[in-house]
C-alpha cells in the first residue's frame, strides 16, 4: 500500500535483536509504520524451499514454532490506539494456523477493528502444513 501512496502499518512481533531489526528496517525502507511492531520472543518464523525439478516437487519446510508472533497473546496489543484513524485491516490466514493464541489474537484483532469501525478483508492463504496445533483451518476460519 505505501508502494502507492498509501498509509501503510504492519502490526506484528517480533524479536528484540538483530534479525527483528532487519525486519522493521526492510519495511520502513518501504514507508510502512512499524510503530506497533511489538518486540518481544527469541525467533522469527521461517520456512524453506526446495525448488522442485523435473517430475521431483518443489517441498516447503515450515520453521514457525515458537516464533514471536506464534507465541503472542490477546491482549499483546492495544487495538484502540493501533485502530486509531485506521480505515482497513488486512489479516492473513498465515497467523492462526501458527498456534491457538496466534488465532486467538487474530480474532481479538478482528472483533476490535470492527467495534472501531474499521473494514476488516482476509486472505485465507492457507497452508496446510502450519495447522498443526490441533485445529482445522475451517474450525478457526469459519
Amino acid at each position: 500500500m505505501s508502494n502507492y501512496g498509501l498509509d501503510a502499518g504492519f502490526v506484528s512481533a517480533l524479536p528484540d535483536n538483530d534479525i527483528g531489526s532487519n525486519a522493521i528496517g526492510e519495511l520502513r525502507r518501504f514507508g510502512v509504520d512499524t510503530a506497533h511492531i511489538r518486540r518481544a520472543g527469541d525467533r522469527v518464523g521461517i520456512y524453506f524451499l526446495e525448488t522442485g525439478a523435473n517430475q521431483r516437487p518443489s517441498k516447503v519446510v515450515y520453521d514457525r514454532a515458537n516464533s514471536s508472533i506464534a507465541m503472542a497473546q490477546p491482549g499483546d496489543f492495544d487495538w484502540p490506539i493501533i485502530f486509531k484513524g485506521a480505515k482497513w485491516l488486512h489479516i492473513t490466514g498465515i497467523t492462526p494456523a501458527l498456534s491457538q493464541s496466534a488465532a486467538d489474537l487474530s480474532l481479538e484483532c478482528v472483533k476490535a477493528a470492527q467495534a472501531a469501525g474499521v473494514t476488516v478483508s482476509c486472505d485465507f492463504n492457507y497452508r496446510g502444513k502450519l495447522w498443526a496445533y490441533g485445529k482445522s483451518a475451517p474450525e478457526v476460519m469459519g
